[in-house]
C-alpha cells in the first residue's frame, strides 16, 4: 500500500461498522418483548427494541454498571435504570429511568 493508505483503510472499515438511528421515541416508550429475538440481539435503527435490548445488556451486571455510570456522568440527575415486566400474551418489559 502506498503512503498512509493502511490508516485510511483502518477509518473506511471504522466507518463501515457505524449504524445509523433514526429513533422514534414513541416506539422506544413502549414495552419490548424479550426471549424472542437471537440470542446476542441488535438494537433496532428505530430504537423500538429498546428495552429488551437494554434488558439483554443487564445480563452482564459488570458490563451494565459500566453502562450506568457513563450514563451518569452524562444525563444530569440520572440514578439507575429498571426494568418493570409488561402482563401479556409474549414476556415484555419497559425500561424505567429513575432519577435523584
Amino acid at each position: 500500500m502506498g503512503e498512509g493508505g493502511e490508516q485510511v483503510e483502518k477509518i473506511a472499515r471504522l466507518f463501515e461498522s457505524f449504524r445509523v438511528f433514526d429513533v422514534d421515541v414513541a416506539a422506544a416508550r413502549l414495552p419490548a418483548g424479550i426471549g424472542e429475538s437471537a440470542s446476542e440481539p441488535r438494537l433496532a435503527s428505530d430504537a423500538s427494541n429498546l428495552s429488551a435490548f437494554l434488558y439483554y445488556l443487564s445480563k452482564d451486571e459488570d458490563r451494565f454498571e459500566d453502562l450506568l455510570r457513563d450514563a451518569r456522568a452524562m444525563v444530569p440527575g440520572f440514578k439507575a435504570l429498571r426494568f418493570q415486566p409488561v402482563g401479556g400474551a409474549r414476556e415484555a418489559v419497559v425500561a424505567a429511568f429513575e432519577e435523584e
